[in-house]
């Protein structure tokens, strides 16, 4: 098996982990979130996020490296929900000096532009 076959077959297997049926408790989750405040977001530029060698898929992390290395103390994690195509993905990002921004690299082609939605979670 060739390496591009393999993380095919890597990739369909995780897909298929999380692939379940929508339970009640999704469907009421996704109604609530729904109903919270909706606040733009920002992404720091591509180039910028590459000479902070911050990661992809790793908003957790990378938030909390804002926030415990920003000399001014001024940035805080912000965690919530990016809305994606009718579906609410957890995510992290940072508030400083009052704006929103998402400091995690994405794939240009599911970017969809910035700014987005984003939805806090009390």
């Amino acid at each position: 098996m060739n390496n591009d076959a393999a993380i095919r077959d890597v990739f369909l297997a995780e897909l298929n982990r999380w692939s379940f049926p929508v339970t009640d408790w999704e469907v009421a989750t996704a109604k609530k979130i729904a109903r919270l405040p909706v606040i733009s977001v920002h992404r720091v530029p591509a180039a910028q996020l590459e000479w902070m060698r911050v990661k992809p898929r790793q908003c957790h992390v990378n938030a909390r490296f804002m926030e415990e290395n920003d000399p001014e103390k001024r940035t805080k994690r912000v965690i919530g929900w990016w809305s994606q195509d009718g579906n609410y993905v957890r995510h992290f990002i940072v508030r400083s000096r009052g704006d929103y921004v998402c400091v995690t690299p994405v794939d240009e082609k599911m970017d969809g532009g910035s700014p987005f939605p984003f939805i806090r979670d009390p």
